[in-house]
């Protein structure tokens, strides 16, 4: 019977359970989702799990019919950690599902957890929304042809997410495409992803809309509840493409290559009046895929000066035709050096509130921002085929003849390492930082303490090649995590093995299926580092110090 990872089971314990009944169901969307995916018009599957008690929509899956009834747990844990507004993160008392299977299967993944799993033959409010998903297609579909969706959806991959922009600029350098056509004078182009919460593009239609947009989240700070966040989000006058990944499961270790991740683009528009909807009319699709193909050749040709820490005015013109028209418009697309240091200014330092120091302070100086919020860490081995592949992909300090004889011992069994996995854009910041300064010299694990909650931590810590000191890890010596120090002690021992040198691995896949157990396919780098002990970092314990 499948069942939760143990450190899922712990991690949803803490999660506040309530006791509301949430339903789950799981239907064909033959002709729903054609706009949106068209591999899915005659072989998808739509899993919903609905809020009863409060009578919204918690989560929501679109997959591949063949897919198995571990992806109802796999929805039903987004639904409970992070489900889609206004809910908040809970867990149900009970669940109920229309299909005697499904309810078996989900009593045994889940049990332990408390929650009730019930059968009923009809789920009237599910029903209700299927049958209204259903009346929505037609509207939505109506007037773009499929031809020119699919020419959208392909030039949005080919330029966009294969280039991957958001590796190289950020939020506010936004990039002005003129396209003077279709009562468009230009577009905005501000790209996501940088920050690792969503992949894609937004195109804002009116520059005053993206300057409201930034002024209002600034004004309402971090005290603004979900519903405000909402109808400011809604209050933008933009188009968007959203890039999903489809995350390929259980990879060989023997893999020659490591497989690329396919995506799926989704658009749609934002407007004061009409809300966030998918597209309507052909008008909307043209400048949108003018503007991709501009912004993509732009990226391409000026991707070296686009990586500079001050962008200068880059300007560029572009004859392009108009998909399945005899139209062709000279598009412009530029960079606007005021408005990202305007914006700049305006969002101003992003600093932590709060970060360990030392009771000590001639101790040597330590901080959090090289390892971003949210990241997985886990002790673990490498097995040696991978171990053998990502060489290519490493960063050494270890002398040769050590790192030889390192890899001989890897080669009849495994390798240590500690793995820090987080989403793509965060796992290659940290590996261009660490490159930077000429990879990892030693790693440790060092008490913490935070007086205010008076909780003790024990602190993973690791030493660059210029003497920098960074917190990867961050664990609560508590009960619940009383499983750490002997985890700890045993993964200490296999680094023994290898004369006390280990690995540090950065992994992407912290927001898809792969979450908590990366495959061959994440693994973006390897660093060597010694395990040492903290004294001989000149380390003591590290206090909790809030500004």
């Amino acid at each position: 019977m499948t069942s939760l990872p143990e450190t899922t089971k712990h991690r949803l314990k803490r999660i506040p359970q309530i006791p509301h009944v949430w339903e789950g169901d799981r239907r064909s969307i033959i002709g729903m989702m054609e706009n949106l995916d068209p591999n899915l018009v005659d072989n998808g599957e739509c899993i919903l799990w609905v809020d009863g008690t409060e009578g919204f929509v918690r989560s929501m899956d679109v997959i591949q019919c063949q897919t198995g009834p571990e992806i109802m747990v796999r929805t039903l844990l987004k639904a409970i950690e992070n489900p889609h507004n206004p809910a908040q993160p809970a867990r149900p008392k009970k669940i109920v599902v229309k299909d005697r299977e499904l309810q078996f299967f989900l009593r045994g993944a889940l049990q332990g957890l408390d929650i009730i799993v019930d059968y009923q033959p009809e789920l009237p409010l599910l029903d209700e929304l299927w049958q209204n998903f259903q009346s929505i297609n037609s509207v939505i579909t109506g007037n773009i042809e499929p031809e020119l969706l699919d020419a959208l959806n392909k030039i949005a991959l080919s330029e966009i997410w294969e280039q991957q922009p958001w590796n190289s600029l950020s939020e506010e350098e936004i990039i002005k495409i003129d396209i003077n056509h279709w009562n468009i004078d230009s577009l905005y182009a501000c790209v996501m992803g940088m920050l690792g919460q969503e992949f894609g593009v937004i195109l804002y239609r009116s520059l005053d809309s993206l300057k409201k947009f930034r002024q209002q989240v600034i004004e309402i700070g971090d005290s603004a509840d979900e519903a405000e966040l909402e109808a400011i989000f809604l209050q933008q006058d933009c188009w968007f493409v959203n890039f999903s990944e489809e995350e390929e499961e259980n990879l060989s270790f023997n893999s020659k290559e490591l497989s690329e991740n396919k995506a799926t683009a989704v658009f749609g528009s934002i407007h004061p009046y009409e809300g966030i909807r998918p597209l309507k009319e052909e008008e909307e699709v043209y400048p949108i895929y003018l503007a991709l193909q501009a912004f993509g050749r732009f990226h391409r040709e000026c991707e070296d000066e686009l990586l500079e820490e001050e962008i200068e005015l880059i300007s560029r013109d572009y004859t392009l035709n108009v998909p399945f028209d005899d139209l062709w418009l000279k598009i412009n697309v530029s960079t606007i050096p005021e408005l990202t240091k305007e914006l700049s200014e305006l969002f101003g330092d992003d600093d932590d509130d709060f970060d360990f120091d030392f009771d000590d302070d001639d101790s040597p100086e330590i901080n959090d921002t090289l390892i971003p919020e949210g990241t997985l860490v886990s002790l673990s081995k490498m097995e040696y085929q991978l171990f053998n592949f990502i060489q290519d992909k490493s960063y050494s300090n270890i002398p040769v003849k050590t790192l030889e004889k390192i890899k001989n011992k890897a080669s009849k069994s495994f390798f240590p390492v500690i793995i820090l996995q987080t989403t793509r854009p965060k796992a290659q910041l940290i590996i261009e930082e660490l490159i930077e300064e000429e990879g990892v010299v030693n790693i440790t694990f060092n008490q913490g303490y935070d007086p205010y909650d008076e909780i003790n931590y024990s602190l993973g810590v690791l030493q660059t090649q210029e003497e920098n000191l960074y917190i990867f890890s961050q664990i609560a010596q508590d009960d619940e995590n009383n499983n750490f120090s002997r985890q700890l002690k045993k993964w200490q021992e296999d680094v023994a093995k290898f004369d006390g040198y280990c690995g540090i691995i950065i992994a992407m896949g912290a927001k898809g299926s792969s979450r908590g157990n990366p495959q061959p396919k994440d693994i973006l780098y390897l660093f060597y580092g010694e395990l040492v002990d903290s004294k001989k970092l000149g380390l003591d314990k590290l206090v909790l110090d809030i500004d």
